[in-house]
């Protein structure tokens, strides 16, 4: 039995990063995680989908051996979706591009996804954490809080972007949401198709160089879009 499980952590995975001007980030970034890879995996691709940098993104992904796109349609929604779907392994794994996401989760996201759909490293669930400004802080968790209250969803981060799918899960979901809210529509979408979704803590950091892509009140304006979309039908 044993060694059947080792064999089942041995990972096809496909890992989706969304770029723009994060040369200096990617730098650190990518082959921190191709280290991770090589422990859990018998088979990865690293994929960057970017939305037009003007630094040496594309530089830095080649030479660590990435795959590099650029996106066709502007924001998020849409490089998430067509990232997606460009994915080949089993699993698909997002994650940011500016080291605030740890890769040394990895390996107990890897362990999770084989009795799961959908693995959510979590901020807020029991032994998670995070380095974020106050207001930032309760912006989020209020929306968060939302989400949870008016779906049902059982999940207490559904903004996480650091997420495992199973690849035949997700590239079924339909979205329709355009900004950051596709990561709420995801999970409502594979809640109701019976997808089975299960959060994991992880500790959230600052970003190491640059800004920020990320605007609480659009987002909180364009979930509010969705809300009434899903849950309405309107």
């Amino acid at each position: 039995m044993s060694e059947k499980i080792e064999n089942r952590r041995a990972s096809s995975v496909s890992v989706l990063i969304l770029a723009l001007n994060e040369a200096k980030n990617l730098e650190l970034l990518l082959p921190r995680l191709k280290s991770e890879l090589d422990i859990i995996a018998t088979d990865y691709e690293i994929i960057v989908v970017d939305g037009r940098s003007n630094d040496d993104s594309r530089i830095i992904c080649e030479r660590n051996g990435c795959s590099f796109h650029i996106q066709s349609k502007p924001g998020y929604a849409n490089a998430l979706r067509e990232g997606l779907h460009l994915c080949s392994k089993d699993c698909i794994l997002t994650i940011d591009a500016d080291n605030s996401h740890p890769p040394s989760y990895l390996k107990e996201m890897n362990r999770l996804i084989y009795e799961n759909d959908i693995i959510i490293a979590s901020r807020y669930c029991a032994g998670g954490g995070f380095e974020m400004p106050r207001h930032r802080v309760v912006l989020s968790k209020i929306l968060n809080w939302t989400t949870s209250l008016l779906f049902g969803i059982g999940v207490s981060d559904c903004s996480s972007g650091y997420r495992m799918y199973r690849r035949e899960i997700v590239q079924s979901l339909k979205s329709r949401a355009e900004h950051f809210d596709v990561l709420i529509e995801l999970l409502l979408l594979a809640k109701m198709s019976g997808a089975r979704i299960k959060e994991m803590p992880f500790t959230y950091l600052n970003r190491l160089d640059g800004v920020s892509k990320t605007r609480l009140v659009p987002f909180g304006l364009a979930y509010l879009r969705t809300f009434f979309r899903l849950k309405i039908g309107v």
